[in-house]
């Protein structure tokens, strides 16, 4: 029999049960059903029948599934939301549910958060919406009965009713949340299977960045958000809170609008402002819940996708605020009904170091900017010495050394890469290291939160490690074909190959685990030596590689980087005498790099030909010549 409470109506469950359920067969269910069409995706054995077969077969088992267990946790209500979330994309390359299994799963969420936004009202209660002159909860009410007598009525009534409902829709999902009942009464509008985005009633009204910060919300809705305190925390390169920097955003957008079309020079002050703004709120981790609040306003204010930022484009910006959004969102998720704690960077005194490096750059030429000279000299000491335990920290570390070897401002690394440094091989590999160490620095989680692992209890780059296991077996499958086939006989295990190349060089890592993943492919590229193959890594050095100084270097990185997650790797405080892998590794690249780099053991065929040419030799005169050459340097070296 169902418990009860004194009224004698059933007995609520706990917030943080409902919250905090380990139990997510939804989840799991929708990941298993991902994974299985991947895995047919990518069988070459498959006829193109045979795998349309399979994968109508997957989408029935999956639409049995969510159909026999309901949403019983946070990381359930999570996976169903995802789904909506590529509704609201519109993304037609997305691996969309089928229609019965979206029907189950907005019939599933729409449940979860009923019982949800009763726990919560109970204990929490709803705040009013001016304008309307009720609570939240009070109004997605009233919006469900007018539906309801909408149905009922003749035609001229039915269509009063329905505006009058749409009236109300549209009123609370502008209205600003204060309490986590009224978050959730917005939730539940969006998710309802009789008027919400099931049925495309608000698909049209509700863009993918409000559908994002939903997202967001759902995934870290603290128990006591309202009361939960106003400390947040300053952003050191623009001199303000998150708060007020989420104001600054509002009214930038505000003051834009008002500008005649022909002062574009007012306009693009306020882009650069703007842009400014979002790259610092992103490169600061959130502290405080009023931290990762004022994300959630700048993710899903308006300016957030036009005319400032299209988060479906590609761009620094905007990739940086989605990451900044992610973060937001695994913070809110750490205190979840739940005591509000400091979520302190681990790197906070190589980001501080960072900024007063940078600051120099941005001031104009007078006594303020020479005393920042100064502070940017011994901020440098600070980025050289102190060992980074985050992403964030060795992205500050891999930058620095883009400014001081290679000579470029480490906003380039968004760019094409240089001619220069692309045409040596040294530089490449600090380029590309940087350049994925700075993107991780953007989308890897809160340091401090509470768990490693992603929702399902996967690896959080489970996927990207998951690709790497799947291109070694390619390769080793290509590998072991006999001599002697013909090119139709190599080109199916061979097209496996590249397509798994393209979709992990494709992936964002998320961990450095991942970041290892990507240096591999480029080793086994820049190597290009056939004895360097994916089954090497996790083994001793192949002899190849001895004569490399600069390849030693990276395959010593890949093993400093290989198995780290957010929490088994680089968050974790060492608790033996303090070493730095990145200052290390970058060490010994500088020390042997100079004596490999400055002249080859063998020459290339190019070099040979060239030599013949000047000297009027022939190439094997050349090659005893090299060879010579090469050892008499070596022992001077040495």
């Amino acid at each position: 029999m169902a418990e009860r409470d004194a009224s004698g109506q059933p007995a609520l469950p706990s917030l943080r049960a409902l919250l905090l359920g380990t139990t997510a067969p939804l989840s799991d269910a929708l990941s298993e059903w991902e994974n299985d069409y991947r895995a047919t995706e990518a069988d070459p054995s498959l006829s193109a029948d045979q795998r349309i077969a399979l994968w109508m077969d997957q989408d029935h088992t999956l639409t049995k599934r969510v159909r026999a267990v309901p949403v019983r946790s946070l990381a359930d209500a999570v996976a169903a939301a995802g789904q909506y979330l590529n509704l609201a994309r519109q993304d037609v390359t997305a691996h969309a549910v089928p229609e019965a299994a979206a029907l189950a799963l907005a019939e599933g969420l729409h449940a979860y958060l009923s019982e949800l936004r009763a726990t919560v009202q109970a204990t929490e209660g709803s705040s009013t919406i001016p304008a309307l002159g009720m609570t939240f909860t009070d109004a997605v009410t009233s919006i469900r009965r007018r539906w309801h007598e909408a149905t009922e009525a003749d035609d001229t009534e039915s269509d009063k009713i329905a505006a009058d409902a749409i009236r109300i829709t549209e009123a609370v999902l502008k209205a600003e949340p204060r309490t986590p009942a009224d978050a959730l009464a917005q939730l539940e509008l969006l998710a309802d299977p009789d008027t919400g985005m099931a049925v495309g009633e608000s698909a049209d009204e509700t863009d993918a960045a409000t559908v994002r910060r939903i997202h967001a919300v759902l995934a870290g809705v603290p128990s006591g958000i309202a009361a939960a305190g106003t400390d947040s925390t300053i952003l050191p390169s623009l001199g303000m809170t998150f708060p007020q920097a989420a104001d600054r955003i509002a009214a930038n957008y505000a003051e834009h609008l008002t500008l005649p079309d022909e002062d574009e020079e007012s306009a693009d002050r306020l882009v650069d402002e703007w842009n400014t703004i979002a790259l610092a709120v992103s490169a600061t981790a959130p502290q405080t819940i009023s931290d990762a609040l004022a994300v959630l306003r700048i993710a899903s204010h308006p300016s957030s996708t036009l005319p400032f930022c299209d988060v479906h484009a590609e761009g620094s910006t905007a990739e940086a605020l989605f990451g900044a959004l992610l973060r937001a969102a695994a913070f809110l998720s750490a205190v979840l009904a739940g005591p509000v704690q400091s979520c302190t960077q681990p790197d906070a005194e190589l980001l501080a170091a960072w900024d007063l490096w940078c600051r120099p750059d941005t001031m104009p030429d007078g006594p303020e900017r020479q005393a920042a000279v100064t502070a940017s000299s011994q901020a440098e000491a600070t980025i050289e010495t102190v060992p980074a335990r985050t992403p964030q920290g060795a992205a500050v570390k891999a930058m620095a050394v883009v400014q001081l070897v290679l000579g470029r401002s480490p906003d380039a690394l968004e760019g094409p890469m240089p001619e220069d440094v692309e045409d040596d091989v040294a530089s490449r590999v600090l380029w590309t290291l940087a350049r994925d160490l700075r993107r991780l620095w953007w989308w890897a989680p809160c340091p401090s939160a509470p768990t490693a692992t992603a929702l399902n209890g996967q690896h959080p780059d489970a996927r990207l490690l998951t690709l790497w296991e799947r291109y070694t077996a390619a390769v080793s499958a290509y590998e072991a074909l006999p001599d002697g086939l013909t090119d139709e006989d190599y080109e199916p295990s061979w097209l496996a190959v590249d397509a798994l190349r393209d979709e992990i060089e494709a992936t964002m890592p998320i961990t450095l685990a991942g970041v290892a993943v990507r240096l591999r492919l480029h080793l086994i590229g820049l190597a290009e030596d056939a004895a360097v193959t994916p089954s090497c890594f996790g083994g001793p050095m192949p002899a190849v590689l001895n004569s490399a100084g600069d390849l030693v270097a990276l395959w010593r990185l890949i093993a400093h980087l290989e198995g780290a997650t957010v929490a088994a790797g680089p968050f974790v405080t060492p608790t033996a005498p303090e070493t730095d892998a990145f200052a290390e590794t970058i060490a010994a690249f500088r020390t042997e790099a100079p004596t490999s780099l400055a002249i080859p053991d063998t020459p290339t065929e190019a070099m040979v030909q060239a030599g013949a040419a000047a000297g009027g030799c022939r190439p094997e005169q050349v090659r005893t010549m090299f060879a010579a050459m090469v050892d008499a340097y070596h022992r001077e070296a040495a």
